[in-house]
């Protein structure tokens, strides 16, 4: 091993020594790059060799070599032989390729020498770098387009570029991001050609005879067979064909482009809404009648409340452009019994963005449509109740008829009666907390009877229900807050934080009851400190 590292450090020394004459480094930086070199070199060759110690090697060489050509520069050195020029981009060149032989996979190192052949225009190692980094790495999609880019870009090479988009779909034929950037190959090539043709004035006859087959690229046929197979290849997402549609943009005669993107994809997938919605919105700037027209047609074709909904967000979104928004809604909204209905989501959703913009009548017809097939759902329910109703009471009522345990609408339906008849309120929470025992239940009954009747009528009603029932936690807890607020005597107060702590053996309950007693009775204090101690 020593033989060989000397060989190579000896094979340095020309260079060096050159370096050391010319000024650029000084005697002491020489003998300690040969000293760093040599370094490196013996950890290169170890046994077993680590990945980092040739990455350590590449770094130390880049900086030398960024130092080395800055010295170059300032100093206004051109006498200078190839050798002390280049070698040391040859060795790091060296390195690199050493460094990826061992770690092939490795997609990050890969990108770092590309990038390193970018920077100092190595065309010939960049084109070597790409096509070896993809036999590794064919899944790599970054490194495709990378390739791709650099044939067009650097090397004016369409076809080559053509070719490598082609062989990157072969191996990723899913992938949305080589799709678009072969999309965006053909429109910029497209461009180009006609940007060429208005330089150089060509008339129809010379063009015919001497680029007839520029055709294809000049009417963007090229970029719309690939828009097709992607439309084939591709999992379909509306933010890829938004993609697409930016693309097709920047074209000079995108337009032309645009139509047979969005008329293509909704060939395919004719029953999703967003397509329809996305064609509107191409033609709604021109030609506001037909954008109401297609969207009048998916409503009628799709016939699903999720349509319906992306058809009235997209109206009331671009309502400056519609000539009478209202009449448009109404005209989407009339056929509204034949919609399907998936789910109440879908159309409480809807129902939301009709009241909020003043549709009532609309936005009731939808959730009665919805209520006919779901008439237990809750959300529908509260939804009426709280935004459409005229009779709160009375939906209120129907609803407990189709949904009697749901617990939220009894304490709605109860505090909304409560201010109309106090006495019915009164019979109904009596039913109510007989047949629903519920914590939540109990605490707004305490508070109704409290509100309306007294305190002297609420110990009443406790007393009821401990006959009849264990009341939970939180019923005896808002208990002993009425008590407390109505200064009751400390015997029956203690009586109750007794029960308390004797049911539900928490601290908290403890800490409470202590609280109380060495504010009001400080005589009970050691006693109750003695019965929590015992009880933990």
């Amino acid at each position: 091993m020593a033989e060989v590292v000397l060989s190579h450090i000896e094979d340095t020394l020309p260079e060096v020594y050159e370096l050391q004459q010319l000024g650029i480094f000084s005697p002491n930086e020489a003998k300690s790059i040969i000293r760093d070199r040599t370094k490196f070199e013996y950890m290169m060759r170890r046994r077993i060799s680590k990945k980092q110690d040739i990455l350590r090697f590449i770094d130390f060489e880049l900086k030398l070599e960024k130092l080395k050509q800055y010295r170059i520069t300032k100093m206004g050195l051109q006498d200078i032989s190839e050798g002390a020029r280049y070698k040391g981009v040859q060795r790091i060149h060296f390195l690199f390729q050493k460094c990826l032989k061992k770690n092939k996979s490795d997609i990050s190192l890969w990108m770092r020498y590309i990038k390193y052949c970018e920077e100092i225009k190595s065309h010939r190692s960049l084109g070597l770098a790409f096509s070896q980094g993809l036999k590794h790495n064919p899944n790599c999609v970054k490194m495709w387009i990378m390739s791709a880019k650099n044939e067009m870009e650097a090397n004016k090479n369409i076809s080559a570029a053509r070719l490598i988009f082609l062989q990157g779909l072969k191996f990723n034929p899913d992938s949305a991001h080589i799709w678009t950037e072969y999309f965006r190959l053909e429109v910029l090539y497209a461009e180009k050609l006609q940007k060429r043709q208005q330089l150089m004035s060509l008339n129809d006859k010379s063009f015919n005879e001497d680029g007839a087959h520029k055709d294809n690229f000049l009417d963007y046929k090229t970029a719309k067979i690939v828009f097709k197979n992607a439309l084939e290849n591709m999992k379909f997402s509306l933010k890829i064909i938004s993609d697409f549609v930016s693309i097709a943009n920047i074209a000079e005669n995108g337009s032309m482009l645009m139509q047979f993107i969005l008329e293509s994809t909704l060939r395919r997938y004719p029953e999703n809404p967003d397509i329809w919605v996305k064609m509107a919105e191409f033609v709604i700037a021109t030609d506001p009648k037909s954008a109401e027209e297609i969207l009048l047609v998916a409503v009628k074709s799709l016939q699903s409340m999720d349509c319906l909904k992306n058809v009235i967000h997209f109206v009331l979104k671009h309502k400056e452009k519609v000539v009478d928004y209202k009449s448009s809604i109404s005209r989407f909204c009339g056929d509204i019994g034949r919609i399907s209905m998936e789910d109440t989501h879908s159309a409480v959703e809807l129902a939301q963005i009709l009241v909020d913009n003043s549709f009532n009548s609309v936005s009731n017809e939808i959730i009665s449509l919805a209520q006919e097939k779901f008439p237990n759902n809750k959300s529908l329910w509260m939804f009426r109740i709280n935004f459409l109703s005229v009779n709160p009471i009375k939906d209120l009522e129907k609803a407990l008829d189709e949904i009697p345990s749901d617990i939220d609408i009894w304490i709605q339906y109860l505090a909304i009666l409560s201010s109309v008849d106090t006495e019915k309120c009164r019979k109904k929470w009596e039913l109510v907390i007989l047949e629903h025992f519920h914590e939540s239940l109990i605490i707004h009954y305490f508070e109704f009877i409290y509100s309306t009747c007294g305190f002297a009528e609420l110990h009443k009603a406790f007393n009821t229900l401990e006959n009849n029932k264990t009341i939970p936690e939180s019923g005896l807890k808002s208990f002993l807050k009425f008590q407390i607020l109505n200064n009751c005597n400390n015997e029956s107060i203690c009586a109750t934080f007794n029960s308390l702590t004797e049911r539900f053996n928490t601290s908290c309950n403890w800490q409470w009851y202590l609280e109380f007693c060495q504010e009001h009775c400080p005589e009970k204090l050691m006693s109750v400190s003695w019965k929590n101690a015992k009880s933990i």
